[in-house]
């Protein structure tokens, strides 16, 4: 038998096709009542869990919001899954067959007979009369089917009882606390609302928001009203760490109902809720604010330009110049501030220059003195002005050395003819450079007198030789005297230039007789301390022939 597409089959007014419609009608009427009757089941199961998690945590804007998406999701999944997918347009011979499966005895009867009713869809070959026969025939049973027997198999009885379940304890809980219902639509409907649940205890946090400063101590108040418990709870809660609880108790007799807590120093922003009873007050946030920060710092360094040293940039505050060098301060902050100054302990505050953003600031001083400092600012938090020290830094200030001397030649004191030269030889070195060079000296510890030697050359270092004709030079010399002297040499530096001395050497000028005894005593001395080693050599010598001779 050819088949017809069922789509195409028009509707009639048949009995045929208006008893198929009535059993596609109790049947999608039957699935809606099931399929509504899962979604208030559901919905009221949400509505009490959405309640027990708001009201038992009291959650943020956020979890509300998401938990309202969250719901949503789930009632759209059972409405598709219990009712939707299963709905289907009225359609004569999916309608047949549904029947058909539900009274197997009627043989395909009802289903040939729906298909026939168009007979121009079908060829000549095949008998009218015969089309006509069984559409009597299907005819015939449809007048005496029983429909409920397909529309009875959509159960309606777990759907209903869950249903009837859910509506008992929503209205029970609805004449019980029926306000309760009322705020979490609110809070559901509008996830940022701070409409709180009622309860007994009424909460009032006095101290509200705050805006703080890093490290200071804080205070909060609440005040409960109603039903007032001597005991209570403060939340904490960190960023997204849990809640911690403090417990608290209102004990003055003066302020009944108040509770107070003290944080000794707060250094990081914060939410804070109070509990007492059946009550929650709201969350409020104390916000730490930082002082304003260095985030760089540079110092530029004019060196003293005797020392030669070429002027440069370094990015710390801990300092170590040489003294006099010139240091400009070159600063910048994480934060506008209102004023700067340079701190430096035992000297007078020097007030840094601001940009227009006030964020940054530069200051310059001569570095003439060791000691630490500060960098001091001004801000602003809401109505009240800080004054940062800031941290503590360093300034080591390297004074310029006097030079170092060496006098190297007269080795050490002797007796002279007033014929003399005296050969000079010393060792000079300075941090910088050397300055100039003279002889000090005085006769018989007389008046100090000076010869001078010149500058030097500009080095750090230098060995020189002077032979000194001390008598033509000073031609008041006579036998007798004593000449003491000594070399000094001074730096470059400006001002006061530094200087420093040899060790003196004393001369005691005589006749050329005495000297010449001078001179043959040191001899004969040098000659006693140089034969204890000859004799010493003498019998090493010996004891290393014998040692030799001994030998195969």
């Amino acid at each position: 038998m050819k088949t017809n597409n069922t789509t195409n089959v028009p509707l009639t007014d048949g009995i045929i096709h208006a008893r198929l419609r009535q059993v596609w009608t109790m049947y999608t009427t039957r699935l809606c009542t099931r399929g509504l009757g899962w979604l208030v089941a559901v919905f009221v199961s949400i509505v009490f869990i959405d309640l027990a998690l708001d009201w038992g945590c009291d959650l943020s804007g956020f979890w509300r919001l998401l938990l309202l998406l969250l719901n949503l999701v789930c009632l759209g999944w059972v409405a598709h899954r219990s009712l939707i997918r299963l709905l289907q347009r009225f359609d004569p011979v999916a309608e047949a067959l549904r029947v058909e499966r539900g009274q197997p005895d009627l043989n395909g009867v009802l289903v040939s007979g729906v298909q026939f009713h168009d007979e121009s869809m079908y060829g000549s070959q095949i008998s009218r009369e015969l089309m006509q026969a069984v559409r009597q025939q299907a005819e015939a049973k449809a007048k005496t089917l029983d429909l409920s027997v397909v529309a009875r198999r959509v159960a309606l009885r777990t759907a209903m009882i869950c249903a009837a379940v859910a509506l008992l304890l929503l209205v029970g809980f609805g004449r019980w606390r029926g306000e309760y219902f009322v705020v979490l639509a609110e809070r559901m409907l509008n996830p940022f609302s701070q409409t709180a649940y009622p309860t007994f205890t009424k909460l009032e946090v006095l101290s509200g928001d705050l805006m703080v400063r890093s490290g200071e101590p804080v205070t909060v108040r609440a005040r409960a009203t109603g039903v007032i418990p001597r005991t209570g709870q403060l939340g904490v809660r960190y960023g997204l760490v849990g809640w911690e609880f403090v417990p608290l108790d209102s004990i003055d007799p003066a302020r009944p109902g108040e509770f107070t807590y003290t944080f000794t120093r707060v250094r990081d922003t914060l939410d804070y809720q109070f509990r007492a009873g059946d009550g929650r007050s709201r969350q409020h946030q104390i916000k730490v604010v930082h002082p304003p920060r260095i985030d760089s710092g540079r110092v530029q360094i004019a060196y003293p330009a005797y020392t030669k040293m070429a002027a440069q940039e370094v990015d710390t505050l801990n300092l170590k110049v040489p003294e006099g060098s010139q240091l400009i301060w070159r600063l910048k902050f994480n934060e506008k501030v209102l004023g700067a100054d340079l701190l430096m302990d035992g000297a007078d505050p020097v007030a840094l220059q601001l940009s227009e953003n006030g964020r940054e600031a530069s200051a310059s001083m001569a570095a003439l003195a060791s000691r630490s400092y500060q960098i001091g600012f001004k801000w602003r938090l809401g109505s009240r002005d800080y004054n940062e020290p800031g941290a503590r830094y360093y300034l080591q200030v390297i004074p310029d050395s006097n030079p170092q001397i060496s006098l190297l030649q007269p080795s050490e004191d002797g007796k002279a003819t007033l014929k003399k030269v005296i050969n000079l030889a010393y060792s000079a070195r300075d941090d910088y450079s050397l300055g100039k060079a003279a002889i000090v000296f005085s006769v018989n510890d007389g008046a100090e007198l000076r010869h001078e030697l010149g500058a030097i050359a500009d080095t750090t270092h230098t060995e020189a030789n002077y032979n000194w004709p001390v008598t033509e030079k000073f031609p008041g010399l006579k036998e007798g005297d004593l000449l003491t002297f000594a070399v000094e040499v001074t730096d470059k530096r400006p001002g006061e230039v530094g200087k420093n001395r040899s060790l003196s050497r004393r001369i005691q000028f005589v006749s050329e007789k005495n000297y010449l005894e001078y001179i043959l005593s040191r001899q004969r001395k040098n000659l006693g301390q140089l034969r204890p080693i000859y004799l010493q050599q003498k019998d090493s010598g010996n004891e290393l022939s014998k040692f030799k001779g001994e030998k195969p």
